[in-house]
């Protein structure tokens, strides 16, 4: 495979990633994730996290627990 061309090394197949400038204002942009899990063990139903973050400082804005990640939610 090597000899036809067919498989490549790590170091061949790398490709590098420009990381993305952070904003330069607080409250440009927030960005939000979620976190699927069962947070509270036995003591409650699984349900997921999310986490509202500023691009520019990185600070959480908030964070709330909700049934599912959806765009309702």
């Amino acid at each position: 495979m090597v000899e036809d061309g067919l498989w490549l090394s790590r170091k061949q197949r790398r490709s590098f990633h420009q990381p993305r400038l952070r904003r330069e204002s607080y409250g440009e942009l927030i960005q939000i994730d979620g976190s699927d899990h069962r947070w509270f063990e036995e003591r409650g139903a699984a349900c997921s996290l999310l986490v509202f973050i500023d691009d520019a400082t990185g600070k959480l804005m908030q964070l709330r627990f909700v049934p599912s990640e959806s765009t309702s939610s």
